[in-house]
This record gives structure tokens, sequence and C-alpha cells, in this order.
């Protein structure tokens, strides 16, 4: 366990967490909580460092998120980390960013179990590397029974893709039944209050 956590758990044991600002009434605290990691680049390029730099300070960022967000007593947090058109990001940019996402499973998980958070990976992660989907699997399976929070981790997401899927689940789903051109022209047909 990394010092930081150990020193964190000491404080929650003793009741003696640091606290900047006052607690949250639990009722003011949301249940569930979304985040889009975005401008990891203009802030490395702001400060003239490579890209990887940001996206490592985001991680970081991100770290420090998840742990207050248990803490406050969030139950889901999802984290929109690496979206499809990510692909099109210049090779080396996307090989670093699936460098970091396998550290940081290594790095992270053995913590957020500790603290008794559930992971799952969400997305069309079969396009990712067998190492990495190795790793998703392990920490998923890893984490499984916890339920202080669950953490989301949305990977090659996309707002095409996710409709794209979901019509495909459609036609799989309804089979022979499923509705035709008719059907279409009847749902965009006017309705008539008779």
């Amino acid at each position: 366990m990394a010092l930081l956590s150990r020193l964190r758990a000491v404080r929650i044991a003793l009741g003696t967490r640091p606290s900047r600002r006052p607690e949250a009434p639990r009722s003011a605290v949301p249940e569930s909580v979304a985040i889009i990691m975005d401008g990891n680049g203009r802030w490395a390029r702001r400060r003239r460092l490579p890209t990887s730099a940001g996206h490592r300070a985001g991680a970081k960022a991100l770290r420090r998120v998840v742990r207050a967000a248990g803490d406050m007593g969030v139950r889901d947090l999802t984290v929109f980390s690496f979206s499809t058109e990510n692909w099109n990001r210049p090779q080396d940019e996307v090989d670093d960013l699936m460098v970091l996402f396998s550290e940081l499973i290594d790095r992270e998980v053995p913590d957020l179990d500790d603290e008794g958070v559930s992971i799952r990976f969400i997305g069309r992660l079969a396009q990712l590397d067998d190492a990495l989907l190795a790793k998703i699997a392990e920490a998923e399976a890893r984490t499984a029974r916890h339920d202080r929070m669950r953490l989301f981790i949305a990977m090659n997401y996309g707002g095409r893709a996710e409709i794209v899927d979901a019509a495909r689940r459609f036609v799989a789903e309804a089979g022979p039944d499923a509705p035709d051109e008719e059907f279409g022209r009847m749902a965009r047909a006017p309705m008539c209050a008779h």
C-alpha cells in the first residue's frame, strides 16, 4: 500500500482526517457523478511540456478526485477517459496513453481494492490490446466484491459508437420481429387528435 494511502487509512481510523472544507450534509452529495477528462494536452502545451506530461498530471488529479468522491459518499463515479475519436491522435500519443492506462491499473488498483472501490471498465473494450484487456479483467475481478463506491472507467467510447452499438443490440434482440420500413413510416407520421 502506498505511503499516502496508509496515512489516509490511519487518519480515517482515528477520525482525524484533515478537512479544508466543512463536510457536506449527506443529502447534498450526489449519488452519481460523471467526469469527462479533457484538457491534459492543452495544460501541457501551455507549460511547454510534452503531451504525455499532461496526461500524467491528469491521472494524478484523477487520483485525488476518486479519493475525495469516495470520502464524500459518492456511490458511482464515471470517468470518461479515452473516446473513439482519440484513436485519431498521433500514434505516439495513443501509445503513451495505453502505457499510462496499464501503469495506472498496476499502481492504483491495489489501493482502490483496499479502500473498497469496485472498478468496472465500459466501452468498446474488445478493440484494446490483449495485455491491457487482461489487466482490465484482473482489476474488475479483484474489486468486484466491493460496494463502498463503484468506479466506472469509460474507454473507447463515443456518442456515435453508442448509437451504433444500441441499434445493433436492438436488431439482434428483436430478431424476426424487428420493426420494418413500414413501422418507421408509421412512427414518423403526425398524430391527430380525434
